[in-house]
């Protein structure tokens, strides 16, 4: 009979309940979002949070990839939480003035469309981990000092 390596399991079960709690907090959200008949606020606060856990999970992500012990499928959990932030924050940002945005959104996009290729193999390579340390912390500098120019609130 085959011997189970525990660390193996253990590592997997871990990954499988994050994907888990991914998923759940997904589709938790958007439930959220389009069962809602009234009118939504958003506060800059709230994006300001959101965007602070992006950071953080970027730091994390990197920190991953150098650890050579990390289990891959940890840096498909969170770059896939990267990836859904960042589509939250996108969406949380259209409750904004066109006129307060037209700056951060592109670079928001740009994000988006970087990090939509998560469960390609070929993503987890040398040029991921250039872009946490250089591209990404611009591009997250650049949008902190854009969020800051935001109005207290939005109201859709």
């Amino acid at each position: 009979m085959a011997e189970l390596n525990l660390s193996f399991a253990q590592k997997l079960a871990a990954a499988a309940t994050a994907v888990s709690i991914i998923s759940g907090n997904k589709l938790a959200r958007n439930f959220h979002a389009y069962r809602h008949n009234q009118q939504v606020k958003v506060n800059k606060r709230t994006i300001i949070k959101l965007w602070s856990r992006i950071k953080h999970n970027c730091y994390s992500l990197h920190n991953l990839l150098e650890n050579e012990q990390a289990f891959p499928p940890f840096f498909v959990t969170v770059s896939g939480e990267i990836n859904d932030q960042f589509e939250e924050l996108h969406r949380l940002l259209l409750y904004f003035p066109a006129d307060k945005i037209d700056e951060l959104i592109p670079v928001i996009d740009n994000q988006r469309a970087f990090w939509s290729d998560f469960t390609n193999e070929e993503f987890y390579n040398n040029e991921l981990s250039a872009a946490l340390e250089h591209s990404i912390p611009e591009d997250l500098n650049l949008m902190k000092m854009q969020i800051a120019k935001l109005p207290d609130s939005a109201i859709l």
